[in-house]
């Protein structure tokens, strides 16, 4: 066949053929064929609609890798859109109902009042549809995600959140009105002054002891290691005070009643 010269539809460059139904360039019959497939494809899918997903519906099913690859790569590239779309799945929302809701709300949640820091969760009422997902009518409101799991555990119970609420205060009530609540205060500290073992006569008592002849000097500390004042013994002058502290004191009562003397001679 000979070939002749014609020039192309689209770009008016000559071009050899030797077809006589070529019309156009290669380029430009490229360019052609891709558009008129892509708008001959859509006018089609207008037109077979319930078809066209059927069709695609059989082909997800036979190729699940490629679905899950297809799917994986469309939410990288587009992560806010997959949040939306994922979002509308969920919960029936649409972005705008869910933006309107963050305005009324304040971007705050509904039960703490806290500002978002993450992505809020969407609050429904599971006696309506029980599971993650929800119809989009029993929506109640934007919930932090503590929040969120806090009505899960009481399973959306009102009774026994206020059963929680009123625990709280009573130990709240109960604390203040406690002694062993308030911290420590040295007024209520027993007093060290009969509790010395070198001022214990042998009844376990101090009636006859002289503070002036047998005077000490004794710093108690407040509240140290976690203690009770009257535990912590820190300084102590003057006063011979060791495991048989009982005799030691009675000793030194004979001692001021005999003029000094030791009665029980050396001690060693």
């Amino acid at each position: 066949m000979v070939s002749k010269i014609i020039q192309c539809l689209d770009c008016k460059v000559d071009v050899e053929t030797r077809s006589s139904k070529k019309k156009r360039c290669t380029e430009c019959q490229k360019l052609y064929m891709s558009t008129w497939i892509k708008e001959y494809s859509r006018k089609w899918g207008k037109d077979n609609f319930e078809l066209k997903k059927e069709k695609l519906r059989a082909w997800r099913r036979a190729n699940p890798d490629k679905v899950a690859i297809l799917n994986k790569k469309w939410r990288t590239e587009n992560p806010e859109a997959s949040l939306i779309a994922k979002r509308k799945c969920r919960t029936g929302m649409t972005d705008d109902q869910f933006q309107n809701w963050l305005d009324i709300q304040n971007n705050c949640c509904a039960i703490c009042l806290k500002s978002f820091d993450k992505m809020p969760r969407v609050d429904h009422d599971h006696a309506c549809c029980s599971g993650g997902k929800s119809c989009g009518n029993c929506n109640r409101g934007l919930l932090c995600h503590l929040c969120n799991v806090m009505l899960g555990n009481a399973k959306d119970n009102p009774d026994v959140l206020e059963r929680a609420a009123q625990y709280l205060r009573n130990y709240e009530e109960t604390k203040m009105k406690s002694d062993k609540a308030k911290p420590f205060s040295h007024v209520n500290m027993p007093s060290h002054k009969n509790n010395h073992p070198s001022k214990l006569g042998q009844s376990g008592t101090n009636e006859n002891f002289n503070e002036k002849d047998h005077a000490t000097d004794i710093e108690w500390g407040e509240g140290l290691n976690g203690l009770h004042p009257a535990h912590k013994l820190i300084k102590v002058k003057d006063a011979k005070v060791h495991k048989n502290g009982i005799q030691e004191s009675r000793n030194h009562q004979a001692r001021r009643e005999n003029g000094g003397a030791n009665p029980m001679g050396k001690l060693g």
